[in-house]
Formats: C-alpha cells, structure tokens, sequence
C-alpha cells in the first residue's frame, strides 16, 4: 500500500512544482525569461490571508493570496498576472516588509508591476483576489527580465508632436519607462513614475490644445513645463479635464510665445496600469477649441443654392454645450453626445434644411438637429442661444426637415446636427453647399504586411500600416479549420497618420495544429475591413501531452499528444485520489488529438496520464466547474 502511495505521488508531485504557496514563507519559484511565458496558477478559496494583508494599492481588506519567489537576473524584472477575479498583483523583498511594487485591476485585465531588482537576489510575488466571500481564483502569471524603457522616457528624448489644425491622435506608450529624476513634481493625477515625454511648438495663433484618449490606460496624468530639456519650469499639471472617456487629462496653452517649445510630461495615475494612450496636439482658439466645426465658435459655413453637403455624427465630434446649449436644445429632452455646428447667413425669414439621408449608423437610431440664434463674446465665443425652429430627432433613421422661422435677413444663424444618443452616422442636406466641415469617417488603411511566427509556447503575430486613417482599433480573430473564426484580441489603432505603424500581439497558443489568423480593422463608424487569412503550423520536441483544452472544462476534453515514434499507448482520467476513471487505449503515429466526454463527472480537479509503449508517464492537471 506504501508503494503504490509513494508511486502515485511521484506521478502528481511535479505537477505543483509551480504552483503558488499559500504562505510567503512556503513560496516556490517563478522562472524569468526574457519575454512573457505564461504560466497557469490557481488560487483556491481554502487558502487564507498570507500576512501581507493590504498592498498599497488597495484600501480594504483581501482575501486568499497565493505567493511565488523569483530570482533576480537583471536590473528590473516585471511580472504579469491575469485572473478571472479582480486581483491585485504585488512585489515585495522579504516576508513582512519591503512592498516595491502593487497593481490592482478588474477581472481579466492583466494586472502588471515592474521594480528594480538586484541579480541573485530573492523576492516574493503576491497574488491577493479582491472580494468578500470565499472563491477560487485561476489565471495566468509570467515574470521576465524588464525591457528597455521607451525612447522618449526623459524629456532631451521627447518625441514632437505635430501641431494640426484639428486635433489628430495617434498612439503611444508608457510601458516599461522609468521615473524622471530631478525635475519638479507635476502635483496632480498621483504621479508615481513611468512618464514619457513630447515636445510641441506653439502655433501662431499663440493657443496650444493637449488633449488625450484612453486605451490601455484609462486614468492619465499630464503636465506642461518650459524651458529647455534639461532646466524645466511647470506651468500646468491636469488629471480629468478631457471630454474623452475615462478619467484623461486635457491642457490648453495660452501663455508661451509664439514659435517656443513646450514640454508634455504623460503618466498614468497611480502608475498600476501602464500602456498605450492617445495624444494630439492642436491649434486652438481663445474659446480653447480646435479651429473644426467641433465647436460652436468655428462652425462650417453653409451657402443657399443647388447641391448638397455631407458630414457625420462620428465620435471624432465632442460634446459642445456652452451656454444655456445643455438644457435648450430639443426642449430640453435630448442629451449632447457628438454634435457639430454650420452657421448660415438668412436670406429670407424662413429657410428650410432637408436631410435626404441618414445612413451607416452604428446603433440605427440617428441623427438630431435645431437652427439657433447664437449671442458670443469679444473672442467670439459662444455663450447663450435662443431656438429658431423646430427640433427634429425621430430616434431612427426617419428622414426629416428642419424649419427656422422669424429670421432676420442678412443675419448669421447656427444649424447644430448631433447623433440620436451619441450615434454615428453619415447624412447629407439638399439645397445647400458647406465649406469648412471636418472630413466624414472613412476607413483608409495601407497594410504592408501580415505575417506569424510560432514558438514552442505562442504564435507571435505582426502586421505594418503605411497609413491610417481614423482607424479605432484591430479585431484579431483565429481559427482551426479557416472557416470558423473566434475574435481572441483587440488591439488599438493609430487613428489617423501617414507614417508607417508596426503591431504585435503574443498568442498563448497550445494547440500544435495549423492555426489561421486573420485582421479585421474597424473605423470610428464601426465599418470594418478584412485581412487575407494567414497560417502557421507549430511543432515541439516536447514528448507526451503537449495541451489540454479548454481548462477549466465542462462537458468534453481534448488532449493534443505527441508520441517519440508510432505506437500504441494509453490515456488515463484520474481523480485526486490517483483512482481511474476513465481508461482509453490509443494508437498515435506522431500527434494526435484524444476527446474524452467529462459532462457525468462532478466538479473538481482532476489528472490527464499519458503512458507510452515504454512506460513513460505524462501527467497533467485540469479543472472540471
């Protein structure tokens, strides 16, 4: 009884050579490579606090943590770690003191830390799920050595910005940088590190907009300083101003001389979610608005008479409400998501707008649109309105008209289009023409390449753009047959440039068959494009059970298995116990994948055994829930 104790240990214990302690003092090692190299860990909910009990990065308690060593081998190491719990990811130099580093993220964002390390040197990685009750946690974890910083992580390396007349976003990254010694504290947004710097040259109109998106980072910092690259004074510091989704920072320059330099600082609040961000850089009016029919205060100009204009509801549009714009327009009933403005001269007292299309709408609900008389300041700012005629949003794609009545002739009135609930769509007027209107969304993109290369662990995809035109973002979708295809990533595009643009993307991908890959780059009006379909087939030294998938399962398993030469063999399902359940002779002339049905077996952790003609186990583990 011993024997047979001691074999089916031998069997299971290399199972959790990498699994994760439930104290800091019982932690095993976590290799670094070089690059990310995902490894599965599982933190169950019998596991209790480990002592550490709250990084920095959390304000109420925790609950189970699992907790792993890593051996220094460079100067900065990172880890990553994503869950399927909020999880909060942290560093620390010993057992009771010592936090270098803390991330606290949602449910399946990768939760990532990086901090200075010393080679040889041991340190303890914490993985803390976030929540009251008691449940287990699974996810992936990698650590690797830090890469170098981005090439503009001080200021005397600031990449310059390119000053447009409206403002054009193109994409960058924080990733990696490193904190900026010797400079003055920006005093906003939490700064904690990991900025990276721009240049820009005030425009001749003297007013400078800084303005920035959201993708990786959802929660930015940004400051403003001048001077030269190395002796630097802060002029401004924001965290929330921009109307752009998440918590983004916004600047308007209006002090510097015409033709200086200025300096942009950029970090991410709290520095815990590094990444790619969005910048632009416009000319801006006194009202601090890009010089586009964005604003109220530089509407497009519309002429009576033959022919027709167009334009869109697109995102690119904010929502400008100055005044009284708010609770004025359609009667109050209606919300300011996305308009866009054309000014008019009258030429008699009643002039009518026909929209003769409404089209591409990504939500199908439309456009709405109000003519108002329009009072401003010195600066030609806008600051109240009075409603000249009807409002017209039908909350579909019913065509309309809109009617001003009581216009004085030869007086300048303000056609105002918004999309129905922030929806985008094209749509075109008849009888009138319109000079001065931001170009409609179209998707333009040049793709240069599109290839794949396969390691033992991941497919790693890349793919070049000559240029891009408000392209949103990228849908990588995967197949196994390249007929059905499943989206596994979104990765963000460069909006609008006309230089070349290089993207990656690793695939943990376990499956040693031929894999199909295509791109589906989408625009800001949602239209999409496809790529030509692409192919990889991997291959591995690696005998015995090369994947298990999916895991955690439910009702069937797959187990890819390769043999050392053509021969009969067995696959075995075991309980925790080590007791077969499941028994199944195979015959398997290289790689071969084996379906077992697991739909009558309760939830739990179970064991896939692979034993050859020569008695050489393969033994792994998997999730049945």
């Amino acid at each position: 009884m011993k024997t047979n104790i001691l074999f089916l240990w031998s069997l299971i214990c290399p199972l959790f050579y990498f699994a994760q302690s439930d104290a800091c003092s019982g932690a095993v090692n976590l290799p670094i490579y070089t690059t990310c190299s995902s490894q599965a860990f599982s933190v169950p909910a019998s596991f209790t606090d480990g002592g550490l009990v709250n990084a920095s990065c959390v304000s109420n308690t925790d609950r189970e943590d699992g907790w792993y060593t890593i051996i220094a081998t460079s100067t900065s190491t990172t880890v990553q770690a994503t869950a399927d719990k909020r999880i909060v990811l942290a560093a620390y130099s010993n057992c009771t003191t010592g936090e270098l580093a803390c991330s606290n993220v949602a449910s399946g964002v990768t939760a990532s830390i990086q901090f200075p390390t010393s080679i040889g040197l041991t340190y303890y990685i914490q993985l803390h799920r976030r929540g009251s009750a008691a449940q287990n946690m699974t996810g992936t974890i990698c650590a690797f050595q830090t890469p170098p910083p981005p090439s503009n992580d001080d200021p005397c390396s600031a990449i310059p910005l390119t000053v447009n007349t409206a403002c054009t976003y193109s994409t960058y990254t924080n990733a990696y940088a490193t904190a900026s010694a010797g400079i003055t504290a920006p005093g906003c947004a939490n700064y904690s590190g990991s900025d990276v710097w721009f240049s820009a040259v005030i425009p001749s109109t003297g007013f400078l907009g800084i303005n920035s998106k959201s993708l990786v980072i959802t929660d930015g910092g940004m400051a403003v300083y001048y001077g030269t690259c190395s002796s630097l004074t802060l002029l401004s510091c924001d965290d929330l101003s921009s109307t752009n989704s998440g918590n983004m920072p916004e600047i308007n320059v209006t002090t510097r001389p015409v033709g200086s330099t200025i300096f942009i600082r950029y970090w991410e609040n709290g520095n815990n979610n590094n990444g790619t961000f969005q910048l632009c850089a416009s000319e801006i009016n006194a009202c601090g608005n890009d010089k586009t029919n964005d604003y109220c205060s530089n509407p497009a100009t519309l002429t009576q008479g033959p022919g027709s204009w167009s334009s869109s509801t697109s995102s690119t549009y904010s929502p400008d409400k100055p005044g009284n714009m708010g609770t004025l327009f359609c009667a109050g009933t209606a919300t300011i998501e996305n308009n866009s403005w054309y000014r008019f001269t009258a030429l008699s007292t009643t002039e009518t707008f026909n929209f003769s299309s409404v089209s591409n709408c990504l939500h199908n609900k439309g456009i709405q649109a109000e003519v108002f008389e329009v009072t401003t300041d010195g600066s030609t700012c806008c600051t109240a309105f009075t409603s000249k005629s009807n409002y017209y949003n039908p909350g579909n794609l019913t065509l309309g008209v809109v009617t001003a009545t009581g216009l004085t002739i030869g007086h300048t009135y303000i056609l105002m289009v918004d999309g129905y609930s922030g929806d985008q769509c094209d749509f075109t007027v008849t009888n009138w023409t319109g000079t001065g209107i931001l170009d409609p969304i179209n998707l333009s993109i040049e793709l240069i390449y599109f290839n794949i290369t396969a390691d033992e662990k991941y497919n790693q995809l890349f793919w070049e753009t000559a240029s891009e035109y408000n392209n949103d973002y990228f849908n990588i979708e995967k197949s196994y047959d390249g007929i059905t295809f499943s989206e596994v990533a979104q990765i963000e595009g460069s909006g609008s440039t006309n230089k070349s643009t290089q993207y990656s993307y690793i695939d943990a991908e376990e499956r040693f068959v031929t894999t199909y890959y295509r791109l589906i780059a989408v625009n800001y009006n949602g239209e999409k494009t496809k790529s030509e379909i692409v192919s990889v087939k991997r291959d591995t030294e690696k005998i015995g059970i090369l994947s298990i998938y999916p895991n955690p399962a439910k009702t069937d398993l797959y187990i890819d298995i390769k043999a050392e030469f053509p021969q009969k063999s067995q696959i075995q399902l075991l309980n925790q116990m080590g007791i077969a359940l499941i028994t199944q002779e195979i015959y398997n002339p290289n790689i071969i994948t084996v379906h077992i049905n697991i739909e009558n077996l309760q939830n739990g952790v179970y064991y896939v055994r692979y034993t050859d003609e020569q008695n050489k186990p393969s033994t792994h583990k998997f999730i049945i829930r």
